[in-house]
């Protein structure tokens, strides 16, 4: 039987506050790098899949990214959850911390902690910056609402297949929410 001391209680305790205090830390400049809240596990599961779908079904065509961060002319840059561009070519020897290009599609998928006006605005900021295409994913609902412009969209529920009338690309929801 172990029988902790006190003093041991003691670094155990601070070891957890800084613990806790770093995860903290880390949320923090996690949500400041990219101006929006840290994923849920529900989010970052919805993100590999759509990810993995689109590629699945258009990987000649187009190349995924996740989490790239874009250059906007206007404050703050923004993050998408997934970014869709042309078919470009890998080159492991020279990276890109951030895109000037913008994407063709920007993705967006509503965390917990996020409200849709705030998923609209940046959807709108998209476009200002010539996204021809973005996508606002739902959990809660198992829907995506597919923008053709700032005013125009389609809804698309789990038991459909979301069509990107822009681009061509088809995503049945159903592998995504089942």
């Amino acid at each position: 039987m172990f029988v902790y001391k006190p003093v041991s209680l003691i670094i155990i305790l601070s070891n957890m506050s800084i613990a806790i205090a770093e995860f903290i830390d880390a949320s923090t400049e996690y949500s400041k790098e990219r101006n929006k809240p840290m994923p849920s596990k529900n989010h970052a599961l919805i993100q590999m899949l759509l990810g993995y779908l689109i590629l699945k079904n258009c990987f000649e065509k187009y190349t995924v990214y996740s989490e790239l961060k874009l250059e906007l002319f206007e404050k703050p840059d923004l993050v998408p959850d997934l970014c869709v561009y042309p078919k470009q070519e890998k080159d492991f020897h020279n990276d890109t911390l951030a895109m000037k290009e913008m994407p063709l599609i920007a993705i967006e998928i509503m965390s917990p902690s996020q409200s849709n006006e705030e998923i609209l605005a940046n959807i709108g900021r998209y476009f200002q910056a010539g996204v021809k295409s973005c996508w606002m994913v739902i959990p809660p609902l198992e829907a995506v609402i597919v923008y053709s412009t700032i005013h125009q969209y389609s809804f698309y529920s789990s038991s459909q297949v979301l069509k990107d009338s822009v681009f061509g690309i088809e995503v049945d929801l159903h592998e995504v929410f089942k």
